[in-house]
């Protein structure tokens, strides 16, 4: 790597790390991969033994190109930013090593949120950071690099098709120093299939209900409480998004538990997390 490069990769990483969205995302129960045609329900997913169950890191290492699927709100976006942030943290480290074998192997992370994509992968991740990039050709001539492109189904409609095909260019020309994981929406996956019709695709399997409330009582036994008045916290609860939204709301100090038996409240919640 070239002096200036090597600066931008320290700053990258940094920024990264101490970015609160990728620090956030550290703190969310860990969640499984099953492949497409396997997921399990939520009820069977505990049958699976620990051994066989896939992380994101796992995923990472193991498939050069993966598109990650799930509802909305699965935890598509925190898996991309623990792995994102995980393997910055791994780099920094290795960077502050005097031992260095081995390290030109660890991948470089590269967040690329496409709801703010407009025409290239350096100008999203340079939008998202705050810096410009060197050439990706340049940062690949060293490292391989990992592209994390979130959100495919965010892709405005009328930048789909030259979006895509802008994607692909790059990642094609990159050749074998190019690894990638794609999230997106289980509905939306028909459409991108033409692109992803050769990759592994796995779903994010749903988090267990009382796996949940189990590390929620350890961590925080009033939430935990609030939760379990009612069923269909608990099942909103199963999702990431929704449990941050759920833990901001609790923390409010004038809030009063939700009548769901009522009806009252699941409409009005839902509209405002969506």
């Amino acid at each position: 790597m070239t002096h200036s490069s090597i600066t931008w990769l320290q700053v990258y990483l940094q920024t990264l790390c101490d970015h609160p969205q990728f620090v956030a995302a550290r703190s969310v129960i860990p969640l499984w991969l099953a492949r497409e045609s396997a997921a399990e329900p939520a009820d069977r997913s505990a049958l699976a033994p620990p051994a066989s169950r896939v992380t994101i890191q796992m995923a990472a290492e193991l498939f050069t190109r993966m598109a990650l699927i799930g509802p909305a709100g699965a935890g598509k976006t925190t898996l991309l930013r623990q792995l994102a942030i995980g393997l910055a943290e791994n780099l920094r480290a290795t960077e502050r090593s005097a031992d260095r074998r081995g390290e030109a192997m660890a991948p470089i992370p590269l967040f690329v949120d496409l709801a703010h994509f407009n025409g290239s992968i350096e100008a999203a991740i340079a939008e998202k950071f705050g810096l410009e990039l060197p050439t990706l050709a340049e940062l690949a001539a060293e490292r391989p690099l990992l592209f994390l492109l979130d959100g495919l189904d965010e892709l405005a409609p009328s930048m789909q098709l030259a979006g895509m095909a802008a994607i692909s260019a790059t990642l094609t020309g990159l050749g074998t120093q190019a690894r990638w994981i794609a999230a997106c929406r289980n509905e939306a996956l028909p459409l991108f299939r033409p692109w992803l019709d050769t990759v592994e695709v796995r779903s994010i399997r749903p988090l267990l209900p009382r796996d949940l409330l189990g590390t929620i009582e350890l961590q925080n036994p009033e939430l935990a409480s609030w939760l379990q008045r009612t069923e269909d916290l608990v099942s909103l609860a199963t999702r990431p998004r929704w449990l941050a939204g759920l833990m901001a709301l609790r923390s409010l100090s004038t809030l009063q538990p939700p009548l769901a038996a009522a009806g009252y409240w699941r409409p009005g919640f839902l509209r405002l997390w969506r």
